[in-house]
């Protein structure tokens, strides 16, 4: 009998520490957001999917800390024929999943301008040329991230280029929805590579690594979309495979895909992962390799703060935020586009800080908090590079908070997918830590956790379908319009601006505009030109997540006065 309940497991009268830790967590900061009341998109998430999924983990592992896995069979570490496996679910699930769940369509503008700049680099140009005729309609066809070329010559976003040029190439062979699945899947073979490296001897803390990526609903899903944070998941997780293996050629690999990484399509992110991971060669005073390290990164940010004004160059660029070539362009990127993000923190910077960190958690295993709690037992001892990862964790949460604490749309905290191997890596230290004490690691129940995140990613799959499905039928209707361009009415808090959408070359019909950048004369001048249809808010069933922002236009007025013209033509329903 003794011997049944032994392999069954058996429950405790004192509950697991950091279980039940992470539980009061998760339930404190659930009910305290549920009484904060805006319009904002975090809130929007947060009542649709956030919650849910982070007061059920509350539960489960408020449950499971009473609950003592008995000790199993010493298992092996993952083998590499397993690790593939396990990528290749990674791959397929997105790759299916970009289709089927998020009907292959990118929702917002950040994934939507990936696809514009790979279609600009795959026509053999950095910037799209604009017609003279259409140089005044560039802001209401393209009217966010949307790098500014003197009197919009020509166009192409504000982002760093690798990412699409990336997207660029690799769409010149296969399906360029392909990409992010597969740069997942790499992510997580360099990732388990790593993790054999940081722990050699313990088998167990690379399956936390491997199951933690696996089940990781933040990675599943983000793997469907042309996010470029997919692609700093990968770069980081290769860098740090490279960096750990410590010969000539890997550390010059690492160099590689670190400049790689800085060019993806925001600069920070990766120097914030991979720094204090550097700084650690001058505590081992490997004086060379550091200053080979920091030229080849100081020159890979000097060169990408000056692309765009290289690019822009060429059209004349006369912007008031104006950029240089060379060493003052890093000057000028910290005046320009850092130094106008850094704000006094105020309440709502706390409120989005902690509503981006309940939706990170909510994204992952249901194991990640509670082990992420018990890594402060590596930290304190220095633990292998559980210092470094943790610094790079927490200096790149101070600087979001400091300069973007709002993040907008992404599935979990976006924010931090470059930094996902290092919460997984410091999770695999938190139960090692746990286990090297007599064994209790194996008193953790860790694979209980982790089946009871299935239902939690089933749901967040669902649900991000849901959201995701209005604004592809949106894009749908304004698609099938007979007009010859379509004026969207984007002044609700529904993020309609997101439906204009053009092919960088305009060989889209009908043409998107969005109407708060247009004069009357602008429209009267479109009714020149073919017909126009004006799709209103009613015409679409998108959800209401909060009040208009921006620029406004009274769209009753302008209806009125559109009806009355020969070009007008009346909105075709679904």
């Amino acid at each position: 009998m003794n011997e049944a309940a032994n392999r069954a497991g058996h429950w405790r009268s004192k509950p697991h520490g950091a279980l039940f830790s992470a539980s009061l967590l998760l339930c404190f900061f659930t009910l305290l957001l549920s009484v904060i009341d805006t319009d904002a998109l975090p809130r929007y998430y947060f009542v649709n999917q956030d919650r849910w999924a982070a007061a059920y983990f509350a539960v489960i592992l408020g449950l499971l800390a009473f609950y003592r896995e008995t000790a199993r069979p010493r298992v092996s570490p993952p083998r590499f024929r397993e690790i593939c496996l396990a990528a290749f679910v990674v791959v397929v699930t997105g790759y299916v999943g970009h289709y089927l769940l998020l009907f292959g369509y990118p929702v917002t503008r950040d994934e939507l301008m990936a696809e514009f700049d790979a279609e600009i680099f795959a026509s053999g140009e950095l910037a799209a040329n604009v017609a003279p005729q259409w140089r005044d309609y560039v802001v209401a066809m393209a009217p966010h991230f949307r790098l500014p070329i003197h009197e919009n010559a020509a166009w192409a976003s504000a982002y760093l280029p690798m990412n699409a040029m990336i997207r660029a190439g690799f769409g010149s062979v296969f399906d360029p929805s392909l990409l992010n699945p597969l740069l997942a899947g790499i992510g997580l073979i360099a990732l388990c590579d790593a993790a054999k490296r940081l722990f050699p001897e313990s088998a167990t803390p690379q399956w936390v690594v491997l199951g933690g990526y696996l089940l990781s609903a933040q990675i599943l899903i983000t793997g469907m979309t042309s996010y470029a944070m997919t692609g700093h998941l990968a770069t980081s997780s290769v860098w740090l495979s490279l960096f750990l293996r410590d010969t000539r050629w890997s550390h010059a690999g690492a160099m590689a895909i670190g400049v790689l990484a800085i060019g993806l399509h925001q600069i920070a992110f990766h120097p914030l992962f991979a720094g204090p991971i550097l700084l650690t060669l001058l505590l081992h005073r490997r004086w060379y390799l550091f200053a080979v390290y920091a030229l080849t990164y100081g020159a890979a940010i000097l060169g990408f703060t000056s692309y765009h004004s290289w690019v822009a160059g060429g059209y004349d660029f006369q912007g008031s935020n104006s950029l240089s070539e060379g060493g003052s362009a890093f000057f000028d990127f910290l005046r320009n586009q850092v130094l106008p993000l850094l704000r006094i923190p105020s309440i709502s910077s706390f409120l989005f800080m902690e509503w981006n960190l309940l939706r990170f958690f909510a994204f992952m295993p249901a194991f990640v908090l509670p082990l992420l709690l018990l890594s402060g037992r590596a930290l304190k001892s220095n633990r292998g590079i559980s210092v470094p990862l943790m610094a790079g964790l927490l200096i790149t949460l101070a600087v979001l908070f400091l300069v973007i604490p709002y993040q907008g749309h992404g599935w979990g905290f976006r924010y931090l997918h470059g930094l996902l191997p290092s919460v997984l890596l410091l999770c695999a230290y938190g139960y090692a830590s746990l286990q090297q004490e007599n064994g209790g690691g194996r008193a953790l129940p860790i694979k209980s956790m982790a089946l009871a995140t299935l239902p939690a990613i089933a749901f967040l799959t669902v649900s991000s379908q849901k959201f995701v499905a209005p604004y592809a039928e949106a894009t749908e209707i304004i698609n099938q319009q007979d007009g010859d361009f379509v004026l969207v009415d984007t002044t609700s808090g529904d993020f309609a601006v997101d439906l204009v959408r053009n092919d960088p070359y305009l060989r889209n019909r009908p043409l998107i505009f969005d109407p708060r950048f247009l004069t009357q004369d602008n429209i009267a001048e479109l009714c020149g030109r073919g017909t126009i249809s004006l799709v209103r808010k009613t015409d679409l069933a998108l959800p209401e997540i909060g009040s208009s922002s921006g620029e406004t236009i009274d769209i009753a007025a302008l209806e009125e006065w559109l009806s009355s013209q020969e070009c007008y033509r009346t909105p075709v329903a679904k």
